[in-house]
């Protein structure tokens, strides 16, 4: 029974709907929504982005990060975003885990790499290629077991990793960057870094490291330096005083971002 003393049926209902609003606001903010529930509450993605590949022959770009969702769409921890639109391909497999890396293979496909254990449903360890129809590639699998890929290039037969690695078969020496042939897996660079490598750029037949490392081989080189494609160190040494996070070139100077106090900008 409801008693009502001096007022009146209607502030009543408009108080039983004030209620019952306050109620459905309290169940959506107590429980997660549903990846097909989250567009009418908070479209885009639901997590931070790691990298963003350079856009495709289309214009496509690959998204990676630590999100799960991209609107309406669970897309583990990559998702393929149209150049014009910015929807979600819904046709490239989903991963599990996070992106930190991506690059275009040139044929409409990306490779991916990160702290991931398996694109698609199928087992792969920190890094991927995914093909231009969506398809996982089973012919390329470096398998870096427990390491974390946190660069990534790619140029001529060529995929150039960067992070904290492992080699292939030698699990007592810790890799950080290396280079593996893009139809095979044979291993066809190999920096010899003591720590990790955050950043990579390619310039001709020279690749431009950054990152924690302070030897490169047998030689000083404070977080940055540059190792031709045969494997050669260069010359060329900023000695940075402390972590390089990102690389980028324009003509003949090359560009520096991360946790360091000299001039991010050194010519090559």
């Amino acid at each position: 029974m409801v008693l009502v003393i001096g007022g009146s049926w209607r502030r009543l209902a408009r108080f039983w709907a004030l209620l019952g609003a306050i109620m459905v606001v309290a169940s959506i903010l107590a429980s997660p929504a549903l990846a097909t529930d989250r567009i009418s509450i908070a479209p885009g993605l639901n997590g931070p982005i790691n990298a963003i590949s350079e856009p495709d022959a289309n214009g496509t770009r690959y998204l990676g990060g630590s999100f799960t969702a991209f609107d309406a769409w669970g897309t583990g921890g990559g998702a393929l975003v149209g150049a014009s639109t910015g929807a979600v391909n819904t046709s490239f497999p989903q991963v599990t885990g996070n992106v930190l890396a991506s690059a275009a293979d040139g044929s409409g496909g990306f490779y991916i790499g990160g702290e991931f254990t398996a694109v698609g449903g199928v087992a792969r360890n920190r890094a991927a290629h995914i093909n231009a129809d969506g398809t996982l590639d089973t012919n390329w699998n470096p398998d870096l077991g427990s390491g974390t890929v946190r660069a990534l290039a790619v140029s001529g037969s060529t995929v150039y990793l960067g992070g904290f690695l492992l080699h292939r078969g030698r699990h007592s020496a810790q890799q950080c960057g290396g280079g593996w042939n893009r139809r095979h897996m044979t291993r066809t660079w190999d920096p010899n870094v003591d720590n990790s490598v955050n950043a990579l750029a390619i310039s001709g037949s020279t690749v431009y490291l950054g990152g924690s490392f302070s030897t490169v081989g047998v030689a000083t080189r404070n977080r940055a330096a540059a190792v031709g494609t045969d494997g050669t160190l260069k010359d060329w040494d900023p000695n940075v005083n402390n972590s390089v996070n990102a690389l980028a070139i324009s003509g003949s100077t090359v560009y520096l971002g991360g946790h360091l106090h000299h001039r991010g900008r050194h010519d090559t």
